[in-house]
């Protein structure tokens, strides 16, 4: 395809006026990059993969189309779209008619069967036509057999009356999936899944090694917390045994918590459990073990863990909600 010759609307507008401070240093210097000489389709296309918004350049900039056919967002241009058309109506030509549009007694549909049976759907796919453009075809080449595009991008498939009918649409179906996996915006898609599964499957292996070093550490602050209760003169002998247990108890439900329990929480649950302990209700257990927690450096390494698996569990959740979503 060549070149548009591009051409501002208004000489007072920039790139940077209209992209400055809505995309990032890279997409800026690729929609310069592309600027220079016009834009194409297929990279006004690139740039929307990108996530750049486009319309700024359609309503700012004017592109000279003049000599090329007009394109669609993805498949193959409204001539080529046309010209295969005519083609395939002379090649397949039949009335509509028969008792049931939707058996084998309808014309279009015997017909449609020809089509199908010579590779249709497979060969529109491999010439780069989209699935909407793949539904427009059929639908105007045979337009009483059912197959039309409907509201929301979707389709409309008869189930098919008779046997060989009911085989028919249902081949088409699945060479129509086969077909649009071909196309543009779904290969796009695929590569942003594959992306996204790798970011995913990164993520895991750090919480993996996460998950790994916050147990040695969980291990090595209860046990230095339990020999600085042992040790200590100002909590009473029968309620240190206790007091260690709270400690390793409100530790794991912490940890365990995958981020979802702030350190504020823990520190909170913790305190309230040890000062249930104290018959003397002037004394405070918590104020002592929480100085030896915080005297104990390995407690802000643990914190740390603990708040960065946090934050790996929910982006994973975030990845695997646009997975979903581009599948």
């Amino acid at each position: 395809m060549a070149v548009n010759n591009v051409n501002f609307l208004n000489s007072n507008v920039t790139i940077d006026n209209l992209y400055g401070t809505k995309v990032n240093a890279t997409q800026l210097e690729k929609i310069k990059e592309m600027s220079q000489g016009g834009f194409t389709q297929a990279e006004l296309a690139e740039l929307k993969k990108m996530g750049i918004d486009t319309d700024p350049l359609v309503e700012n900039f004017n592109i000279d189309n003049a000599g090329e056919a007009e394109t669609g967002q993805s498949g193959v241009s409204t001539g080529e779209l046309a010209t295969m058309i005519a083609d395939l109506k002379a090649k397949y030509s039949a009335e509509a008619g028969g008792g049931d549009p939707y058996s084998m007694s309808n014309p279009q549909l015997a017909a449609f069967k020809q089509a199908m049976d010579d590779g249709l759907i497979t060969d529109l796919g491999n010439a780069g036509y989209s699935k909407a453009q793949i539904i427009d075809v059929i639908s105007q080449v045979f337009p009483s057999i059912g197959i039309a595009a409907s509201s929301g991008g979707g389709y409309t498939c008869p189930y098919g009356h008779d046997a060989e009918a009911k085989a028919l649409y249902e081949q088409f179906t699945k060479d129509l999936v086969a077909a649009a996996g071909t196309s543009p915006e779904i290969q796009a898609l695929q590569t942003e899944i594959v992306s996204l599964n790798f970011q995913i499957t990164s993520n895991n292996n750090q919480l993996q090694i996460l998950k790994s070093s916050i147990e040695k550490l969980q291990t090595e602050v209860e046990e230095a917390i339990e020999q600085a209760i042992a040790e200590s003169e100002e909590i009473a002998e029968e309620q240190k045994e206790d007091a260690a247990d709270v400690v390793k108890s409100e530790l794991n439900a912490y940890v365990n918590s995958n981020g979802e329990m702030t350190y504020e929480q823990f520190q909170a649950n913790l305190a309230g459990r040890l000062d249930s302990l104290s018959s003397d209700g002037d004394s405070k257990m918590s104020d002592v073990i929480m100085k030896m927690m915080n005297a104990e450096s390995k407690m802000d390494t643990l914190r740390s863990y603990v708040s960065q698996m946090g934050n790996l569990i929910k982006e994973n959740a975030q990845l695997s909600d646009e997975v979903a979503l581009k599948t």
